[in-house]
């Protein structure tokens, strides 16, 4: 039997400027400590997030609206991890709160769009709402709803809250669900049956609850986000290849065969210690966006979030966000993300930030890179900045020649890829020159 176990990474890092080509303030209100989820609700063209806010006497969580020009928290919750989504002409939010806009509610609340009230009497955590095939599924660590016996996940029937296909795993922790094939498969963690471990997903087929395939290996493993993307179901989550898994942290089904994202994920440099951990997944103008703790697609730096379009990887400009509970959506053509920062150029960001382009900075089919072009400044930009093992530049065209010298005019690298390998660099100062045909750039950097 698998035990889930909540797992949590800290990461003290400096505070970076971000470039203003690449991430800025989304200009969020209020004084917030994290992002916890960010929902696009194209009914309404707004944009909700649910986070931890502070005031000078307690700690709760908000729930903000966005319309693209003004914000509003329509209601504060006592505790965290939310889910927000709309259904019909409601707002629903989940989590592990027990009172949300003054209201008491059982980890679960609707808004009217002028009050809160309750929807349903769970007795424990759900940790997401999804429209899924068009109805309305909860999904948790609950095992009653409204006096009936629900084991991790339930469907609203327009009246009531009912049980799902007799779903028979108890203890269960349910983070998601998808309809796929005309089957219904249910992801999370600790999917078991007495000795039979399911492996962290299941699907309802032909009347019964099946493993899909072997399912996702490994003793810490969890399936927490899925999704259907070109006529197949994405599996993210804690997925590591080392545990015998086709992919690192993200994976796809076929209705019969696992196979990988290009090479997939990698956390660090070593993949035979990578461990990484898909936070988010959405789908935006045909092409799959991903968050979470990783620091490349394929060999692509890619610090945290990085674009899939069905053949390839994409990366964006990069800072190093801390990646503790990192979530992702697109509004307006922006993308909007929980980053783990507070303060962005000197002015407070609230750990919300927001790229304005979804042109990313470059993209590999496997093994092979696509440089993307991008407007020539005075003096190229290298990332990270201080930097242990790889640096990207960016803010050069196509076929620049890359030169990095020591402080005494030594050059220790010459290359037309616009990431470099610096990790057998010692420490110190080095200049960097980007030559093209017509302009000749320097900047500085520091190898930690």
């Amino acid at each position: 039997m698998k035990i889930f176990t909540f797992i949590v990474i800290f990461a003290l890092t400096a505070k970076m400027t971000f470039p203003q080509t690449g991430w800025l303030t989304a200009g969020i209100p209020g004084i917030y400590s994290t992002v916890e989820c960010i929902f696009n609700d194209s009914i309404s063209d707004k944009l909700y997030f649910g986070g931890t806010i502070l005031n000078p006497s307690f700690s709760s969580l908000a729930i903000t609206c966005y319309d693209g020009s003004n914000w509003n928290v329509i209601g504060n919750a006592n505790n965290r991890r939310l889910s927000i989504m709309r259904y019909n002409n409601i707002i629903i939010a989940s989590g592990l709160f027990t009172k949300v806009g003054g209201v008491d509610v059982n980890y679960i609340g609707k808004y009217d769009g002028t009050t809160w009230s309750e929807f349903g009497n769970f007795n424990a955590q759900v940790l997401k709402v999804k429209i899924i095939n068009n109805e309305l599924y909860a999904m948790g660590v609950f095992t009653m709803v409204d006096s009936i016996l629900c084991n991790g996940i339930a469907q609203w029937n327009g009246t009531s809250w009912q049980p799902v296909f007799s779903f028979p795993f108890i203890g269960a922790y349910v983070f998601d669900a998808e309809f796929f094939q005309g089957n219904l498969y249910v992801g999370g963690n600790s999917f078991d049956i007495g000795t039979t471990d399911y492996n962290d997903i299941a699907v309802y087929k032909n009347g019964n609850w099946q493993m899909v395939g072997n399912g996702i290996q490994g003793f810490a493993s969890a399936v927490d986000k899925m999704l259907v993307y070109k006529n197949e179901l994405i599996v993210a989550g804690l997925i590591w290849r080392k545990a015998g898994n086709t992919g690192d942290g993200i994976q796809k089904w076929n209705g019969t065969s696992w196979s990988d994202l290009g090479m997939g994920l990698r956390n660090g440099t070593n993949p035979n210690t990578s461990q990484p951990h898909v936070h988010d997944i959405k789908i935006y103008n045909d092409e799959l966006y991903v968050a979470g703790l990783f620091d490349y697609v394929d060999s692509l730096y890619s610090k945290h979030l990085a674009k899939w379009d069905g053949d390839k990887w994409c990366n964006f400009p990069t800072q190093d966000f801390i990646a503790t509970n990192l979530v992702v959506d697109i509004y307006h053509d922006t993308i909007y993300t929980g980053c783990g920062y507070d303060t962005l150029n000197g002015d407070t960001i609230n750990y919300l930030a927001k790229m304005l382009s979804l042109q990313p900075t470059a993209c590999r089919v496997t093994g092979i890179e696509e440089s993307l072009p991008t407007a020539t400044p005075s003096t190229p930009l290298v990332i990270p900045n201080p930097a242990n093992e790889t640096i990207t530049i960016l803010n050069t065209v196509q076929n620049t020649i890359i030169t990095i010298t020591n402080i005494t005019g030594q050059t220790i690298i010459q290359t037309t890829l616009y990431q470099i390998n610096i990790s057998h660099l010692i420490s110190g100062i080095y200049f960097i020159q980007a030559q093209s045909k017509n302009n000749i750039q320097t900047t500085k950097f520091i190898k930690q």
